[in-house]
């Protein structure tokens, strides 16, 4: 009897069950039996098989909500992948994937991207294209960075990239208002967007165990559950650059290219004033394309580096940064502000506060 003959009963209404079954492509593609019930076929479950490739096998399917892939063998999606307009969930985690298709951006209904426990190095820019996208499962991976385009995917709730070598969080995705997990443990994180706590209103819990260069974080509420490690490793990096205090060096953002002291006569640069004066003036984000800018000026004025803690005025490229303690929190606070008299004029409530020795 032929191998999927065998399996005849595991197709349930519009739901197929083929995991553990040993299936390779050539089995999957050549079965009568699978071939009729590929068109009404919605949830397909392939799990813990010998799968390399998927390219004869996509296209029979072109009703599928729900693909699960998982503990395959698989080297790369097809670009057939992007045809499954009705898809909602893809798991294709612990496979051999390097890289995803571009194609995958055409998922318009997709909902849930598992791909964790692959080989990937990056993530397509494309996946800023997915406007239904909620989850994102991409720990156990090799990715260097996130992409910046998932600040297009507005109904994000869940990113969970632990286990990477990730050294920045993007602060263009600091305005998701949907997301209320983050996990980024394990990855090579040196500090965090000083807007993170504030644009991320919805944010419940973020995880940053195991980033030992990561050593002060934005001031946040009590109500955000944060989880981090308090073992640091104190070499620093070459890509950064450090904020001197007392003999400790905290890293700071690489948007910033002016860092003053209170207790120096120091201004912000005429660069940061004309953004704060052009900010200031602008009623609506979208009359920020509009402006004949480059588009780095264009995208600090959507996303500001910082705001000062004193007066909530926008920080793009000068800022006066303050590092403190405080019982509420594992690691140094470290904050900005936008001028002399605001960082002398804030009150810290009694906790222990460093201004920067050197630059």
């Amino acid at each position: 009897m032929d191998l999927l003959e065998q399996h005849d009963d595991k197709c349930i209404g519009s739901m197929l069950h083929l995991n553990y079954c040993g299936y390779t492509e050539s089995d999957l593609c050549n079965n009568d039996i699978l071939r009729r019930y590929s068109q009404m076929i919605q949830y397909l479950y392939l799990k813990r098989n010998r799968i390399k490739s998927l390219s004869m096998v996509i296209s029979q399917f072109p009703c599928l909500i729900q693909l699960h892939l998982e503990g395959n063998s698989i080297e790369e999606l097809p670009q057939e992948i992007g045809g499954l307009k009705y898809l909602e969930i893809l798991n294709v985690v612990s496979n051999n994937l390097t890289t995803l298709p571009r194609d995958i951006g055409d998922l318009q209904s997709l909902r849930v991207l598992q791909i964790c426990n692959n080989r990937i190095t990056s993530l397509p820019n494309e996946l800023g294209k997915l406007c239904c996208l909620e989850t994102l499962e991409a720990s156990r991976n090799c990715l260097p960075f996130i992409p910046l385009t998932l600040s297009s995917c507005c109904k994000l709730k869940l990113l969970a990239l632990d286990k990477n070598c990730i050294r920045q969080f993007p602060r263009q995705l600091c305005w998701l208002q949907n997301i209320k997990d983050i996990s980024l443990a394990g990855n090579e994180l040196e500090y965090l967007p000083p807007v993170i706590f504030k644009g991320l209103t919805s944010l419940e819990c973020i995880v940053l165990d195991s980033n030992p260069r990561l050593h002060a974080l934005p001031t946040h509420t009590t109500q955000q559950s944060v989880h981090v490690s308090s073992r640091l490793d104190k070499s620093r990096s070459d890509l950064f650059t450090y904020l001197n205090v007392r003999g400790e060096y905290f890293p700071l953002p690489r948007e910033i290219k002016q860092y003053c002291v209170p207790h120096q006569s120091c201004v912000p640069c005429l660069e940061e004033l004309v953004l704060q004066l052009l900010h200031r003036n602008i009623k609506q984000t979208s009359d920020i394309y509009k402006l004949p800018l480059p588009s780095d000026v264009k995208d600090h004025l959507v996303y500001p580096t910082a705001y000062c803690l004193q007066c909530n005025q926008p920080i793009f490229i000068s800022a006066f940064p303050v590092i403190y303690s405080s019982t509420d929190f594992t690691l140094p606070v470290i904050e900005f502000f936008c001028s002399r008299h605001c960082t002398l004029q804030h009150s810290f409530h009694g906790n222990q506060v460093r201004f920067p020795d050197s630059l």
